[in-house]
């Protein structure tokens, strides 16, 4: 279970006291905002409990190092999955993260597959790291980061991606390289 986690530091790597937090998102339509001030990490998820399972885990990587992994996973296989998705009621599952707004991080995204919105703005993020594989994906920063970013880092293999509020982000350094899509 992933509400309620305890918030930690990091003091190495030139990260005075942030988070690192590691997200990887998969096969679903993903909405990842600032949570309200004081509240932690949590999420929300709206699916098809009949034809999907939601697969969640948190690590602790070492102290003030986490990685969490979201995914849809289908509970048929094998024919009778590609059978379900073709003849089947369409399924739209999604799930919203809800990042703590008061709490320095580094974030690293990692976006196997699916569809998403980041709203990053207001968030205090002192690097970012974006991975994205395969989707159509939109980063935002509709409000100042309150923290100087030391590095922007985006990836996107295939799909489409937009990118909004750049100069809200405050990275004193920003690469970005997409493929295809």
């Amino acid at each position: 279970d992933v509400d309620g986690v305890t918030l930690s530091e990091r003091t190495d790597s030139g990260l005075s006291s942030a988070r690192r937090l590691t997200i990887e998102l998969s096969q679903g339509d993903f909405r990842v905002q600032p949570a309200k001030p004081g509240e932690p990490l949590r999420f929300e998820a709206d699916f098809d409990e009949g034809r999907f399972d939601l697969v969640s885990t948190h690590k602790v990587i070492s102290p003030g190092r986490e990685r969490f992994e979201f995914s849809f996973k289908r509970k048929r296989g094998g024919i009778f999955g590609i059978l379900d998705e073709i003849l089947g009621p369409q399924s739209h599952n999604q799930l919203r993260l809800y990042l703590p707004a008061d709490e320095p991080m580094a974030l690293d995204l990692e976006l196997l597959q699916g569809n998403g919105e980041l709203e990053l703005g207001g968030l205090p993020i002192e690097k970012l790291e974006y991975d994205a594989g395969m989707g159509n994906f939109e980063l935002s920063f509709s409000e100042p980061n309150p923290l100087p970013m030391s590095a922007m880092l985006i990836r996107q293999d295939k799909g489409n991606f937009e990118l909004d509020g750049l100069g809200n982000a405050a990275a004193s350094k920003i690469d970005i390289r997409c493929s295809q899509g």
